[in-house]
């Protein structure tokens, strides 16, 4: 006679203290409209919007065709929406110097056709072009990992 074995229940953790607090704030009634109110959206202007809100699709975005693989003046204003700065030497060789031409070409063996956050690890992996032109970025004077990261961001 085969006998019924009840298995346990599986063990479910409690949320930690900041998923408690995360989900509080995303289940607050208000976060549609805070997030409607970060990207300007049904705003008459952009005053009252939050400048970060602009980082991705200010002056049409930098994944366009006439801009992609390089970097432009609106990519330096774009990271300044996001409260950053790159230092303006760094700027200069960004968009006319020898630095605009290494990232170019690194930039042109990163795939445009998937968000980063979608791609293989192996797109990001140590030595990719995608790591290769985020280490050159946080190498140059008074850039380091947080303005690197926002250049390289899409």
């Amino acid at each position: 006679m085969n006998e019924l074995v009840a298995e346990p229940a599986p063990t479910v953790e409690a949320p930690s203290v900041l998923g408690q607090r995360l989900h509080a704030v995303l289940d607050a009634e208000r976060v549609v409209d805070d997030l409607r109110r970060y990207f300007g959206i049904g705003l008459p202007s952009v005053a009252g919007t939050f400048t970060g809100g602009w980082f991705e699709h200010l002056a049409g975005g930098g994944d366009r065709r006439q801009v992609v693989d390089r970097f432009t003046a609106e990519d330096l204003a774009a990271v300044q929406t996001l409260s950053v700065t790159v230092p303006a030497p760094v700027a200069l060789d960004l968009m006319e110097g020898p630095l605009g031409i290494q990232l170019s070409e690194l930039l042109r063996g990163i795939p445009s056709d998937i968000d980063l956050s979608d791609a293989d690890a192996s797109v990001v992996a140590d030595g990719s072009p995608a790591y290769r032109a985020w280490c050159l970025l946080e190498d140059q004077y008074k850039v380091g990992w947080v303005i690197a990261g926002k250049l390289s961001s899409p």
